[in-house]
């Protein structure tokens, strides 16, 4: 019992001990200053993204000219052939007039007969060479077919034709402006007499007034031709050329200078061939047809005149008429 007790009163201040070691740490570790947080990095925030996308490297292109289709300001040029039965033997070109580059080609053997053939190409401006060739040499009008060519700049005809030997090459100002005064007073009321009577005419009709512009290159061939005629002044009547693409009008006086060999006021010879046939009938109406025909887009007059029992005075006007506006332009 003795020991019993005695153990019991051991195990009893053991438990006392401990309790207050533990209640004393407990009261020290209570006591003691809130620990400082350690500081904390920011969240990591992970975002997905796409690879860079590299840019292609972009060269500025040239103003593009939409009613044309053309870039930086060039000229459309279009060629029209219509061939006539012999077509093989047509070809053209177009090449640089200094560095003979061949731009636009159509080789000999490559056209069939009566066919019809339009080709394009933007250009800037500068000058070119157009040719064209009939391998057999008598170009592709009038014998065989009404073969013909035409060039127009911006749906613009500058330069037609058909009745030539083998080849007719001509130069292509493209971007040219014509310089003030290069048209004389007479050739400008030639332009202006015809252009007024078209204008009322149309008009009265209810049709769009189609102005003629004036070529050099037209006035150029009639007066070659009126020249040539001068040759007949003693022949009653006015021949017209033969295998002539364009239509023409023609007048010719013999006289004094005082009285029909005068050189009479363009109106004059205009008021002749119009309102002289007003009311006529096909074909006697020919020369109103030619000044007020709606398709016609150029006219170039000549003169000549030498002495003969007088004075023999001839007048040529060219124009275009019919189907094919065959004109010519420089």
């Amino acid at each position: 019992m003795v020991f019993r007790n005695q153990t019991s009163r051991q195990l009893e201040l053991f438990v006392a001990l401990t309790l207050g070691f533990i209640l004393r740490n407990l009261q020290h570790v209570s006591s003691m200053p809130e620990p400082v947080p350690f500081p904390t990095a920011p969240p990591l925030v992970v975002t997905r993204s796409s690879p860079p996308v590299l840019q292609p490297f972009q060269v500025p292109l040239p103003p593009f000219s939409e009613p044309n289709g053309c870039w930086g300001g060039d000229t459309k040029v279009k060629v029209e052939v219509q061939t006539d039965r012999f077509g093989n033997d047509t070809s053209f070109e177009i090449v640089d007039y200094y560095t003979g580059k061949k731009l636009l080609r159509q080789r000999g053997y490559t056209m069939q007969s009566f066919e019809y053939l339009s080709r394009e190409i933007c250009l800037p401006d500068g000058l070119y060479n157009f040719t064209i060739s009939d391998e057999y040499g008598d170009g592709i009008c009038c014998r065989y077919g009404k073969g013909f060519f035409r060039i127009s700049f911006d749906d613009e005809v500058v330069l037609a034709g058909g009745s030539f030997n083998s080849n007719v090459s001509e130069v292509l100002n493209i971007g040219f402006q014509p310089k003030e005064g290069s048209v004389s007073q007479r050739e400008f009321q030639y332009l202006e007499s015809h252009n007024s009577r078209r204008k009322e005419w149309h008009e009265r009709y209810n049709v769009s007034y189609v102005p003629m512009k004036y070529s050099p290159a037209l006035a150029k061939t009639a007066k070659a031709w009126a020249e040539e005629l001068l040759n007949a002044c003693g022949v009653a009547g006015i021949e017209h050329e033969d295998f002539n693409p364009f239509g023409e009008n023609l007048a010719k006086n013999v006289g004094n200078r005082s009285t029909f060999g005068q050189l009479y006021p363009v109106d004059n010879i205009v008021r002749r061939w119009v309102e002289f046939e007003v009311g006529l009938p096909y074909p006697s109406n020919g020369h109103l047809t030619q000044v007020l025909w709606r398709a016609s887009t150029y006219l170039g007059c000549g003169e000549a005149s030498k002495e003969y029992r007088g004075v023999c005075v001839v007048f040529k006007f060219v124009d275009t008429e019919g189907e094919f506006d065959n004109v010519r332009f420089a």
